[in-house]
């Protein structure tokens, strides 16, 4: 043939394939981690699977409005609300973090997360967490991916029954101890619009107030 052929036609014995106008390429989002990508050609489906990169998001630091604001519920887990908390994860992991608060990455949504090198580590993700009982009373030095540079003593309950929703979708109720409840209370705070310098007392407050002032203004630049 003296035709040019078109993309993605097939040349035979001088015969010409137009390509079927029903090949189609999706993505469905079938598990949290995996991309299931299918290509239908000339009636047969080939099947393979990529790996999902996460990605890196900003992290909110002392002096910005959305820490201060009372998140809102979620009304729907979806993959875009399990894709935030994989991107989530993966921010708190390459910062040195221990838990994040969604408010923390610019998503005024009320998700946490948290994993402590104690015990099986593993993530903990909850969707509109409540904490509906505390027990007993603990101190320890506290931190804060949006307030780099600073840890103090801060007083918290040393027991905590939390309900939620996990990431697929499965309502629990369990019970916290440990630092897993301290870092599970710090992230509800950050759904209040509350940090954990809120907690401290007028003397604490006093005596990092020029480190907060120097942070919120760096952040202005």
């Amino acid at each position: 043939s003296n035709h040019p052929s078109p993309e993605g036609a097939q040349q035979s014995n001088a015969t010409i394939i137009e390509p079927r106008p029903q090949h189609t390429l999706w993505v469905s989002f079938e598990s949290a981690i995996w991309y299931d990508i299918r290509t239908a050609l000339g009636g047969e489906t080939l099947a393979f699977k990529v790996r999902k990169s996460e990605m890196l998001m900003k992290i909110f630091l002392y002096g910005e409005e959305i820490l201060r604001q009372k998140a809102s519920p979620v009304e729907e887990i979806d993959d875009g609300v399990r894709g935030l908390i994989r991107n989530m994860a993966e921010t708190m992991r390459h910062g040195g973090g221990i838990g994040l608060a969604a408010p923390q990455v610019g998503e005024s949504r009320r998700i946490i997360i948290a994993e402590v090198p104690e015990g099986q580590k593993r993530l903990v993700a909850l969707v509109n967490p409540r904490m509906v009982e505390s027990e007993g009373s603990s101190d320890y030095d506290e931190g804060c991916l949006s307030i780099p540079g600073i840890s103090v003593k801060v007083t918290r309950a040393a027991e905590v029954v939390v309900e939620g929703t996990t990431p697929e979708g499965k309502e629990i109720k369990k019970t916290y101890s440990g630092l897993l409840a301290r870092v599970i209370q710090h992230e509800i705070d950050h759904l209040d619009g509350i940090l954990f310098v809120d907690r401290l007392g007028i003397l604490g407050k006093s005596m990092l107030s020029l480190k907060l002032r120097g942070i919120a203004k760096a952040n202005r630049k």
